[in-house]
């Protein structure tokens, strides 16, 4: 199962300016809702190769949006790839797609 790209408020057509990062101490992720999402699921956000945050649903209701803030001293100017994806209580794994970000 493919899940919803992840949203970066922060961005106009893929490009986050340093001073909005500054403004925050980060860049916001932010997880969309899911089909099928349950209690106990693990969201894992992931920056570049490397999970940064992770989350477990604990009511499915009112959990999403779920974000994330990527601290400040890894959102160096360039390019970034994020990405999240979700474990199940069975241990079945899914991912979305990775959208590459600019910081300028």
């Amino acid at each position: 199962m493919a899940l919803p790209d992840p949203i970066l408020p922060q961005a106009t057509d893929n490009v986050i300016q340093s001073a909005d990062i500054a403004l925050v101490g980060g860049v916001a992720v932010s997880v969309p809702a899911y089909m099928d999402a349950q209690l106990g699921d693990l969201i894992c956000a992931v920056w570049g190769d490397i999970r940064r945050a992770a989350s477990v649903i604990t009511d499915v209701n009112e959990a999403f949006p779920v974000v994330f803030l990527i601290p400040d001293d890894l959102t160096a100017i360039g390019q970034h790839r994020v990405s999240y994806y979700m474990i199940d209580n069975a241990g079945n794994v899914a991912s979305s797609d990775i959208v590459t970000v600019t910081i300028e």
